[in-house]
């Protein structure tokens, strides 16, 4: 075929030659194609840049002298420029031949396009809401998977189930499409449709999951738990094994997450650090880090132990641990031997206990505590030894025993403590009291007749 304008289509797409508009007066241009306000709906991408995409594809035709009705097919190529295509059209010739002519003028593709939750899993998967390599294929392919971002309903699942509300959308580049999350790129999509993961796992893991630890072990040792399932995570290959309870552990760093796990325990002396970033659903924490001797730094975030109620030897004899963070200890009934020999401890946080009934040896034989804030024992009954040999210890808040009915050598052995700024009683003597002020020679108050009136339930205070 001679020059495209013989076509009698050509005018309708291009105007008046040179003209460069369409039948609707809109001007083309086939080198940039930008969506609205940065952003669009799927009306928008039908009518603001398919249209387009296709009037500059046709266009291109109708130069080149291709007839618009032998066109089977209009793809875009990405080039070596990020967001950057090339229009490639198949089509027929007059002898039946079918042929790919590219247009050398690169076409960029700018802006956002934002799925609602419907367009993501219609038809894409039989269970809803939930994303498989189908299914982001589908939602990507519907608009032409042309765009600099494609972002997804919150609460979105992928195919393991885990939400993936964090993931804020798909980009295009030489490379094919990626998914986000924020500037990290998490998947990226080969030509066979599958979906790589090339992110970060640790990072991307730490946000869909309720239970996430990342710990350093220099020998073999294991974490045992029930309920749930692990995943094992090796934080330098970010090698991933599915984990089950007992599992060897040899010695690495490693993160540790997954969902619904209760009864968490780090068995042998080999962890040297810990950190606790999710915590969610387990009610049960005793023993949880029991005898960890070695562990010289543990950090955890504040709500990582907001569901328990047990913390029953949890941190017993973690000798090497010198100070300890704050965290939500709002439901915990039960802190007795919590941090027993703990003897590098120096200093502790105020936390929550306006639910512990028993502090049983709760900080016993802390002997590096310089200090200790005032907490809430409203509630307590069974104080027994809760700082017994805290033998640096020279001063104590004002404590609440309206409730206690065991409080023997509550402060037995500390014997640098000064001054004990109060005691709250309700009339009642608090039970069991032997050894209450055992070895506390260096206290000047109360007094030997303050202690008294204490151990027979009276109310003392500075």
């Amino acid at each position: 075929m001679a020059e495209g304008k013989q076509d009698p289509w050509y005018e309708e797409i291009s105007g008046t030659e040179g003209g460069g508009t369409n039948g609707g007066g809109s001007t083309i241009e086939p080198d940039t194609i930008v969506l609205k306000e940065n952003k669009a709906s799927a009306e928008d991408v039908e009518n603001n840049v398919s249209d387009k995409w296709v009037d500059a594809a046709l266009l291109f035709a109708v130069k080149e002298g291709i007839k618009h009705t032998s066109i089977t097919d209009i793809d875009l190529k990405p080039t070596d420029v990020k967001n950057t295509f090339t229009v490639s059209l198949t089509w027929v010739d007059d002898k039946g031949v079918e042929k790919t002519t590219l247009d050398p003028t690169p076409i960029v593709i700018e802006g956002e396009i934002v799925l609602t939750e419907e367009q993501v899993i219609d038809g894409a998967n039989t269970t809803a809401g939930m994303i498989t390599g189908a299914l982001l294929n589908k939602a990507i392919d519907t608009f032409g998977g042309l765009f600099k971002r494609i972002t997804i309903p919150n609460g979105t699942k992928d195919s393991d189930g885990d939400s993936i509300e964090i993931v804020e959308g798909y980009e295009v580049d030489n490379n094919g499409m990626k998914l986000l999350y924020g500037d990290n790129v998490l998947y990226t999509r080969s030509a066979d449709d599958a979906y790589t993961f090339i992110g970060d796992k640790v990072e991307y893991r730490k946000h869909i999951k309720n239970f996430y630890v990342t710990f350093t072990t220099v020998g073999d040792t294991n974490v045992t738990f029930t309920g749930g399932t692990l995943t094992l995570s090796n934080t330098d290959t970010q090698d991933e094994v599915p984990y089950t309870s007992s599992s060897n552990i040899p010695a690495g760093n490693y993160a540790l997450y997954g969902n619904n796990v209760d009864n968490v325990k780090f068995i042998n002396n080999k962890f040297t650090k810990i950190h606790i970033e999710k915590n969610e659903t387990q009610t049960n924490a005793d023993n949880m880090f029991l005898g960890l001797g070695l562990m010289t730094t543990f950090t955890a975030n504040a709500n990582t132990f907001g569901n328990v109620t047990s913390l029953f030897n949890t941190w017993k004899e973690c000798k090497g641990i010198t100070s300890f963070p704050k965290i939500d200890t709002s439901n915990v009934v039960i802190l007795s031997g919590t941090w027993w020999f703990c003897t590098n401890l120096k200093s502790f946080p105020m936390i929550d206990t306006s639910s512990v009934t028993n502090m049983y040896s709760g900080w016993r034989n802390c002997t590096s505590l310089l200090s200790f804030p005032k907490i809430d024992t409203s509630k307590v009954n069974r104080i027994y030894a809760a700082w017994y040999i805290c033998t640096n210890l020279t001063s104590f808040p004002a404590l609440d025993m309206s409730r206690v009915t065991d409080a023997g050598y509550l402060w037995g052995s500390c014997t640098s403590l000064v001054i004990i700024e109060g005691v709250i009683n309700d009339g009642t003597p608090p039970g069991v009291v032997v050894n209450m002020f055992y070895e506390t020679d260096a206290l000047t108050r109360p007094t030997a007749a303050e202690q008294n009136t204490i151990l027979n339930g009276g109310t003392y205070h500075i």
